[in-house]
């Protein structure tokens, strides 16, 4: 007989992006910005669907989406940037 742990499921990380380029350097330029005006900015890499590379910029990594939400909101009132929460 073995003895079974449940299995524990990962919770979910989000983030806040601010950007998404085709270009990496307009998206290291936001990311300059950002982390300027103190935001934990990074840059996230996908493939696009025509099989490019898509460039994300995206703040903090939280496991909490009303906390996420609250960051984005602060960023468009206090930046007028458009932003939106999504899962990392």
């Amino acid at each position: 007989m073995q003895n079974r742990q449940p299995t524990k499921l990962s919770k979910p990380v989000f983030t806040v992006q601010a950007g998404i380029f085709q270009n990496e350097t307009n998206a290291k330029n936001l990311k300059k910005m950002l982390r300027e005006k103190g935001y934990d900015a990074s840059i996230l890499t996908s493939n696009s669907k025509n099989g490019g590379t898509l460039f994300r910029v995206c703040i903090g990594q939280f496991k909490d989406r009303k906390k996420a939400e609250y960051i984005a909101k602060k960023i468009k009132d206090k930046e007028s940037m458009q932003t939106f929460v999504t899962v990392k």
